[in-house]
């Protein structure tokens, strides 16, 4: 490997898959590529997702009562707003997966191919995402009062994930950008070259 190599993360394993690209830089540094394109357009849109979860897990935090007792004794105001956080959170959690992974995806929507097309994250990071959105599916769907109350505490109580999550989209945005940004330069050089001859 070159010592001047970027990647989106750092795990060698990574670099064997087929679907990996690589661009050389003019100074003989490359970066390494995953999956799909990353426009300026969808940066925006992903950002804004980032923020809102972002947002969401200040809320949360603010919320949420201290111990699980406070916690099942809240009114329901309390609880059905951290449930109802959660379940934005891992609705943007999937919207940002789509946008970065759509293309990697034989049938459109299939949540447990998304997480296996998702491999440049954490495997305990997309753990707790499939977790989330589980409880998510089971509070939309099988919604029964204070059924599910211990996990809604739990889940809430350490959202260390979700930030993780958020910086880790942010460096493979920006590992996209900086791969299409290679790719337009390099293809730039070429065509001046070309010229020069």
């Amino acid at each position: 490997m070159h010592p001047g190599d970027l990647y989106v993360k750092s795990r060698v394993r990574k670099l064997e898959q087929p679907d990996i690209r690589c661009a050389t830089l003019s100074k003989g540094c490359r970066v390494w590529y995953f999956g799909e394109e990353v426009d300026e357009s969808k940066a925006v849109i992903i950002s804004k997702e980032i923020n809102d979860i972002l947002l969401y897990v200040e809320r949360i935090e603010f919320l949420l009562p201290k111990t699980i007792d406070s916690y099942l004794s809240s009114d329901f105001r309390t609880k059905s707003t951290i449930e109802r956080y959660l379940q934005l959170i891992s609705d943007k959690e999937k919207n940002i997966l789509y946008s970065l992974y759509e293309g990697k995806l034989r049938i459109k929507g299939d949540f447990s191919a998304l997480i296996t097309a998702s491999n440049q994250f954490d495997a305990e990071l997309l753990k707790k995402i499939k977790e989330r959105n589980s409880l998510r599916n089971t509070l939309v769907h099988r919604y029964s009062e204070g059924e599910n109350d211990r996990e809604v505490f739990r889940q809430a109580g350490d959202l260390s994930d979700v930030r993780a999550f958020a910086i880790q989209v942010q460096h493979i945005v920006e590992a996209k950008q900086s791969y299409m940004d290679v790719l337009r330069s390099s293809e730039k050089e070429k065509k001046h070259a070309k010229q020069s001859h």
